[in-house]
């Protein structure tokens, strides 16, 4: 529901997939800033934190929200 509400908001169109995080093939440096809310207690953070801060740019930042 949410890709779909997207992709009308925005109206454009756009490839998704679905991961594991750890998982992520995605090239280095891809992203300014990466989120991750009320998930990261479920992550292998000794395999995750090394495959994040690959993905971020330099001076990328990594967001984690709990409530």
């Amino acid at each position: 529901m949410m890709i779909r509400d997207a992709r009308i908001d925005s109206g454009k169109a756009f490839d998704w997939g679905r991961t594991s995080v750890e998982e992520l093939d995605l090239p280095k440096g891809s992203f300014d800033v990466i989120t991750a809310c009320q998930c990261f207690w479920y992550f292998d953070h000794r395999k995750v934190m090394p495959i994040l801060s690959d993905l971020l740019r330099e001076d990328g930042r990594l967001l984690i929200l709990y409530m």
